[in-house]
C-alpha cells in the first residue's frame, strides 16, 4: 500500500467553508457599499430641486430689485405695486392665478404681462419713507394741511410660498422727489 500523500504546508487550498465565509463578507460589503451610493442620489436628487427653486426664487427677487431701484414714482393699491420707468411706461408687480406677475406697459398701451415666479399664493406689500412710517398704500392721503409728501426711502415684499413658507426682500429705495398732494 501506499502512504497517503500529504501536501506540502505552502500548498495548501481554501475549504468550502472558508470560500462561503469569504463570499458572505464581500456580499455584505457590496450591500452596504451600495446602499450608501443610493443613499446619496437619492440625497442629491432632493437637494438638486431645491437648489433649482432657490435659484427662481433669488432670479425673480433680483429682478424686483433692479426694477426697484430704477423706478420712478411708486403707486401701491389693491395688492399691485406700479412703478414709472425711466424711458416712459410702467411696471406693475402682483400675484394672481398662483404665480408672482409683472406687467410691462409701454407707450403703446399693449401690456406685456410676464410669469415671473410661479407657485406663489400672494405677496404683501409695504413701503417706507423717509421719515420712518410703513405704508401699506402709496401715496396715502394728502396732510391736511397741505404739506408735501415725504421721499420714499425703502420698499418690502413679502412673497407667500404655495408651500407654506414666506420670503421677505426688502430693498433701499434711490431718493427721489415726492410725488405732489392729489388736489
Amino acid at each position: 500500500m501506499t502512504p497517503a500523500r500529504v501536501a506540502p504546508p505552502g500548498d495548501a487550498g481554501f475549504t468550502l467553508v472558508e470560500m462561503l465565509v469569504a463570499l458572505a463578507l464581500f456580499a455584505a460589503i457590496g450591500l452596504a457599499g451600495f446602499t450608501v451610493l443610493d443613499t446619496v442620489v437619492r440625497v442629491r436628487g432632493g437637494t438638486e430641486g431645491r437648489l433649482e427653486r432657490l435659484g427662481e426664487i433669488d432670479r425673480a427677487l433680483a429682478l424686483l430689485t433692479l426694477d426697484l431701484t430704477e423706478a420712478g414714482a411708486l403707486v401701491l393699491e389693491d395688492g399691485a405695486l406700479r412703478m414709472a420707468r425711466g424711458g416712459g411706461g410702467t411696471i406693475a408687480w402682483s400675484a394672481s392665478d398662483g404665480a408672482l406677475l409683472r406687467g410691462i406697459e409701454g407707450g403703446d398701451g399693449a401690456p406685456l404681462v410676464q410669469r415671473v415666479l410661479d407657485e406663489v399664493d400672494a405677496v404683501r406689500w409695504r413701503l417706507l419713507d423717509r421719515g420712518g412710517a410703513w405704508h401699506d398704500a402709496w401715496p396715502p392721503e394728502p396732510a391736511p394741511d397741505g404739506e408735501p409728501l415725504p421721499a420714499l426711502r425703502g420698499a418690502e415684499a413679502v412673497l407667500e410660498l404655495s408651500s407654506g413658507g414666506e420670503v421677505p426682500r426688502l430693498v433701499e429705495l434711490v431718493p427721489q422727489s415726492p410725488p405732489e398732494p392729489a388736489t
